[in-house]
């Protein structure tokens, strides 16, 4: 294991993030090259970034999977959400809550006739709403909301090759909108904090 899995390690990485960061030797490659955008948004979310950065970021990513839904409870809730994350004192926290379960509720109607891509398009919304909660009630949802988008987009391909490439090209196309979102100077600077902070307190 080198350095920089060691690192992601202690930060919590799961097996797969771990075996692909074995050809990576510093988190500035490593946020350059990542292919999914689930990991960049937990690693940014481990990292501290700013909360409506995140929430801005995976409301993004849903919208790559807005074309798979018709419902409205999901556009709705990213517009909420976005709202609420840009400081909008007209939109409250429970107003972006309940268009978050709206959108759960679409969804689970969307998968009662097989609709499955538009059923996670629209759970992928509920997540994007729910990570602008504050606390443990956003910690994964971000990260969900893009998993839910990659999903989203495998069924809709119709044969199952079709749907693997179309996880995989949805997983980067996040990992894009993310990059644009968080600077990598900023994940340079709070990788450093963040474990200079860790040696500081093992001293």
């Amino acid at each position: 294991m080198n350095t920089f899995q060691e690192q992601l390690r202690r930060l919590g990485a799961g097996r797969k993030m771990l075996e692909w960061a074995v050809a990576h030797d510093d988190v500035r490659h490593a946020w350059r090259e990542c292919p999914r955008g689930d990991w960049l948004l937990w690693l940014a979310l481990k990292l501290g970034v700013e909360n409506r950065v995140i929430v801005f970021a995976a409301c993004e990513c849903v919208r790559l999977a807005l074309p798979f839904t018709t419902n409205e409870e999901p556009r709705t809730a990213i517009i909420l959400a976005e709202q609420y994350a840009s400081g909008d004192r007209a939109v409250t926290l429970d107003e972006v809550m309940f268009a978050a379960q709206d959108s759960k509720k679409a969804g689970l109607r969307a998968g009662c006739h097989a609709a499955f891509d538009a059923a996670n398009a629209d759970f992928a919304a509920m997540h994007a709403a729910m990570a602008a909660a504050p606390g443990s009630l956003a910690d994964g949802a971000a990260v969900a909301a893009v998993v839910a988008v990659a999903e989203a987009a495998a069924d809709h391909a119709t044969h199952r090759i079709d749907a693997e490439s179309a996880k995989i090209e949805m997983y980067a196309a996040c990992a894009n909108v993310v990059r644009n979102r968080i600077a990598e100077a900023t994940i340079q600077v709070r990788w450093r904090q963040f474990f200079d902070n860790v040696e500081t307190a093992q001293a």
